[in-house]
């Protein structure tokens, strides 16, 4: 028999985890210490861009970031997205793009 080989499975982050990097990365904080101010491993936050947040988490996580205004609300948005099924996230997203068409439309009407 051959030998076996072992594949490093690696999933993909959420929009949510995309997010948090932005956040972090602007503010020049890493994983670790984000993980050490709120209280969890470094290991959990990793996970919890991979899959979704605690329910219990993103409120507290937001002031942690002291997050206000359109970053607080999209920090809110993509985290509680990250707890629906699929087939919402996508519906969502249609939703949104077919809004965000109609502000063109009618932007350019106004001209």
């Amino acid at each position: 028999m051959g030998r076996m080989v072992y594949l490093r499975r690696t999933r993909t982050q959420t929009p949510f985890g995309d997010y948090l990097d932005v956040i972090l990365a602007e503010r020049k904080q890493s994983v670790r210490s984000f993980a050490r101010l709120v209280g969890v491993s470094s290991a959990s936050v990793t996970t919890f861009k991979r899959t979704m947040p605690p329910k219990e988490r993103i409120e507290p996580w937001a002031d942690a970031l002291r997050l206000t205004g359109a970053a607080r609300q999209r920090f809110f948005e993509l985290a509680w997205l990250a707890h629906t099924p699929d087939f919402i996230r996508e519906r969502y997203a249609e939703l949104k793009s077919e809004v965000e068409q109609l502000r063109i439309k009618t932007a350019r009407k106004r001209k």
